[in-house]
């Protein structure tokens, strides 16, 4: 607890709060508005004070300690106790600091990018790594979907050929048998291709976060450099983006590209009393193209929409946006399904900012069958055929006709 004490300087005195909460030199300018003294006395005046705080606040510490160590020299309590208490507190202190919970890889990356892509032009810079690594994972596509199609020509022909021999000649186990090795060789052949494609993606994943870290430290330094004298020739050194010779461009793509969309915009009021406006614009397209990643190569630049810069911006902030797919109840993909054209295109890039989609499917199955469980276990009398998956079939069944999935292909997030 804080007492007032007197402080006498020349003829003058004032109460003060000891222990002191504010600067010497506001007390030091107070008292000589106060008191009226000339401006020449502010050093011997701001000297005093710091004195008297220093001495009085010195014996209310020893006060304080004589109060609480005066009931042990009397015995009112035994030492021992005290011992005790103190251990537990200190136990519970390491134990704390132990188990303090230290910001996540996820967390230090969402901050560094948010300085990175505000800082400079470092936002061209990102975008033009995402061109690269979307062109690299495109030509590894094309590359893996013209060996299956060549293998598909392959046994098609190989089949038509026993097909239209007489059985005879080929009997069915042999038919089977080369069905079979078919299917083994395809199945082969997609595993080693999407295993190179996982792989690669890791790998620019890792590399794009590397890039955010490294541009994010010299942000700092260059700052640190900055405000320092004698330092232009480094800061200078250290903001310098490697040139390339391909340029970034935010533009409207060119509609002859793009499937021309039909849209609408109005204002709605909403409340009784006070009325709260709100801007709402209707637009038909494919949802699919929110979910593209769309760029255009035209002399030397790559050619980028407004949006995708605009969601940058915002991917990391309090203002995300979502897409909602209306997909059929199985989460599985069938033949012909928007899940699965929604498949094909998080396969055409690298997430780098959220989980794949296979594992975030993996995911979803996973909550899906502890929530089963639960049901199961909570309500024994519910359908079981209605909550849980067939026997028949490894898919899962959902309550309503929506599934969610939170990714990031052209829009770093996205909800299927």
């Amino acid at each position: 607890m804080g007492k007032q004490i007197p402080f006498t300087y020349s003829d003058h005195t004032v109460l003060l709060d000891i222990p002191n909460t504010t600067c010497i030199n506001e007390h030091a300018y107070r008292l000589i508005d106060q008191w009226r003294l000339p401006i020449f006395v502010f050093p011997k005046l701001q000297e005093a004070l710091r004195l008297f705080f220093n001495e009085q606040t010195q014996i209310i510490a020893d006060e304080t300690t004589q109060l609480a160590v005066q009931p042990f020299i009397e015995g009112q309590f035994e030492i021992q106790t005290l011992l005790d208490q103190w251990f537990n507190l200190v136990q519970e202190c390491k134990a704390y600091i132990h188990n303090f919970e230290r910001p996540s890889d996820e967390h230090i990356f969402s901050n560094a990018f948010q300085n990175v892509l505000h800082t400079g032009n470092n936002y061209e810079l990102l975008l033009h790594l995402e061109y690269i690594y979307q062109s690299e994972i495109a030509d590894m596509l094309k590359q893996r979907d013209k060996q299956i199609q060549e293998f598909d020509t392959k046994h098609h022909r190989e089949m038509q050929e026993v097909v239209s021999e007489p059985t005879d000649k080929y009997p069915d186990v042999y038919v089977r048998n080369l069905a079979q090795k078919h299917m083994e060789d395809k199945q082969s052949v997609e595993g080693k291709w999407n295993s190179t494609i996982t792989a690669v993606k890791d790998r620019q994943k890792q590399q794009f976060k590397d890039r955010v870290m490294q541009l994010h430290e010299e942000s700092l330094v260059s700052n640190s450099l900055q405000s320092s004298n004698g330092s232009n020739k480094i800061y200078t050194r250290l903001n310098a983006i490697p040139s390339s010779p391909l340029s970034v461009v935010i533009a409207v793509p060119d509609t002859t590209l793009h499937e021309r969309r039909l849209e609408t915009s109005y204002t709605v009021q909403l409340g009784a009393q006070l009325k709260s406006m709100y801007n709402l614009r209707l637009i038909r397209c494919d949802m699919l193209d929110y979910c593209r990643l769309k760029t255009e190569k035209k002399d030397n630049k790559i050619l980028f929409e407004p949006q995708r810069l605009q969601t940058l911006m915002s991917l990391y902030s309090s203002s995300l946006c979502g897409l909602v797919l209306l997909v059929p109840k199985r989460i599985r993909l069938t033949t012909s399904d928007i899940k699965e054209e929604f498949a094909s295109v998080c396969e055409r890039s690298t997430d780098f900012h959220f989980p794949s989609f296979e594992q975030q499917l993996s995911s979803i199955e996973e909550c899906l069958q502890k929530a089963n469980q639960v049901r199961l276990t909570a309500s024994p009398s519910l359908d079981s055929n209605s909550i849980t998956s067939k026997q028949s079939d490894t898919s899962i069944e959902v309550s309503d006709n929506e599934s969610y999935l939170h990714s990031s292909i052209e829009h770093k997030k996205k909800y299927l």
